[in-house]
């Protein structure tokens, strides 16, 4: 998080016309990578939290076709199929853009460099049940899987491909994500014929107002403005980060309070006096962590705003106090990503 916000930082600092700004924009790309393996790891040892909101899966895929089409060669044609109607589920948007994700990279090495691929969706009923689940797709025409892998496919670190081409957490990833969202992954194969990966997730009834889409995938025009004049607390033990996060609020206009620890923080809020609009607190810190702060801060004042930022999972047994947080984010972020969900808190 710290390589990529100051990398970030940097890189405006430059302009995007300089000569070092492919350096930069490496960088930033690099610690992405090794920010999104590292959050598959967690997410595979069960350490990250997943954020289950209810989204229409057609408009959701609808909104990854661009991206996902710069992740296939042009000579590889990918295709979404959908009814016009909406298929409502209950997920966490940016955990299932990694499924959808790893499903079309794995297709896109099945039919190297010239195929087809078809993403599909349908409502269908559980068979000797009346449960409904929503059923995604995806098909390519490539060279199949043998039947002695197809055991193996879901098995974390296994892969077929050549060394340096694949870590074998792809579909481990998948099968991992698509089970915490009390869902189902099959796979079909036939040997130089392609290869159908369907998963099922439940089916939820019409969403609430608020019903979300990858956040991912907004347009700029539809973030919400990052500048703003509000007072900010933020309480992170580390360093370089609180720094971080510092400078870049102040950048936008806001007035920071910094604080080291949960005991720190308690005390500004309270020193304060109703003049802190809003709490950015990590969840581990030494003395008085973020869920504590929260807890005693609700205590003091039954509407205080409160964003907790966490690389790690959330016990169930907080979630009650978690619900009543104003957001949570998981780290790493970019500074901007963390800005823009305090304005959307505080508009």
């Amino acid at each position: 998080m710290g390589i990529i916000g100051y990398s970030e930082l940097s890189l405006n600092d430059v302009g995007s016309e300089s000569e070092i700004a492919g350096n930069l924009k490496s960088i930033i790309a690099l610690s992405g990578r090794g920010a999104d393996l590292v959050k598959q790891l967690l997410i595979f040892s069960r350490k990250m939290s997943l954020e289950f909101h209810v989204i229409d899966l057609n408009a959701f895929l609808r909104g990854t076709m661009q991206f996902l089409a710069r992740i296939v060669e042009k000579t590889v044609e990918l295709e979404l199929i959908t009814d016009d109607l909406p298929i409502f589920v209950e997920c966490d948007s940016g955990q299932f853009t990694q499924v959808i994700m790893n499903l079309i990279l794995n297709a896109r090495d099945a039919v190297k460099g010239k195929g087809r691929i078809v993403i599909r969706t349908r409502i269908s009923d559980e068979p000797g049940g009346e449960s409904q689940y929503a059923r995604l797709s995806v098909t390519d025409n490539g060279e199949g899987i043998p039947k002695e892998n197809l055991q193996k496919i879901f098995e974390p670190f296994f892969t077929t491909k050549e060394v340096g081409r694949g870590t074998g957490l792809g579909l481990a990833i998948v099968f991992t994500v698509v089970k915490a969202h009390r869902g189902m992954i099959d796979v079909r194969s036939v040997p130089g014929e392609g290869t159908t990966f369907t998963v099922s997730l439940p089916l939820k009834g019409q969403p609430p107002h608020s019903a979300m889409t990858a956040p991912g995938f907004l347009s700029e025009s539809e973030m919400p403005e990052v500048r703003g004049n509000e007072t900010v607390l933020i309480a992170e033990d580390e360093e370089v980060i609180r720094n971080l996060l510092c400078s870049y609020l102040r950048s936008c206009g806001y007035s920071v309070i910094e604080a080291t620890d949960g005991n720190e923080a308690l005390v500004q809020y309270t020193n304060m006096a109703g003049k802190v609009d809003i709490v950015v607190s990590d969840m581990i810190m030494p003395n008085m962590g973020g869920i504590e702060l929260f807890r005693k801060l609700l205590s003091q004042d039954p509407d205080v705003k409160f964003i907790l930022a966490t690389g790690y999972s959330l016990s169930d047994q907080d979630g009650a106090l978690l619900k009543k947080m104003s957001a949570i984010c998981q780290k790493p972020f970019a500074p901007v990503h963390i800005v823009r969900q305090i304005r959307a808190v505080l508009k």
